[in-house]
C-alpha cells in the first residue's frame, strides 16, 4: 500500500494506492481526498518486473469518458509518477488498518 491519504474534521486530502497480486493477476484500488474521499478500481493495470506501473482510473463512476491516465514507477519507498501529466508521490506505507489518519 503506498498512502498519504489524511482527514482533518470531515474533509480528507492525498491518495491511497492499494495494489493486489493473486494467481488471477494483478488488480487495485485508487483512493483520493479533495474534501471527500473517493475511490475508483484500477483498469489496464501493468507491473513490469522492473517496477514500471501504469493504469488508469475513472474519478466520476457517473461520466465514462473522463480517464486519468496513470504512469509511474513503484519502489520499497513510494510510487513516483505522473497523473494525466502532473507529478504523483505517495509513499509506502506499512499500516495497514482501516482507519484513514487524522492530518498533520
Amino acid at each position: 500500500m503506498f498512502s498519504n491519504l489524511c482527514r482533518s474534521g470531515g474533509s480528507f486530502s492525498g491518495s491511497r494506492l492499494t495494489l493486489t497480486r493473486d494467481p488471477h493477476g494483478d488488480s487495485g484500488v485508487y483512493q483520493w481526498g479533495d474534501t471527500a474521499a473517493a475511490t475508483a478500481p484500477l483498469d489496464q493495470l501493468a507491473i513490469g518486473a522492473d517496477g514500471k506501473i501504469a493504469f488508469r482510473y475513472m474519478p466520476d463512476a457517473d461520466n465514462p469518458e473522463v480517464v486519468v491516465q496513470v504512469t509511474g514507477t513503484l519502489t520499497g519507498d513510494a510510487f513516483d509518477g505522473k497523473a494525466d501529466g502532473k507529478p504523483l508521490h505517495i509513499p509506502r506505507t506499512r499500516d495497514m488498518g482501516p482507519s484513514i489518519p487524522a492530518c498533520k
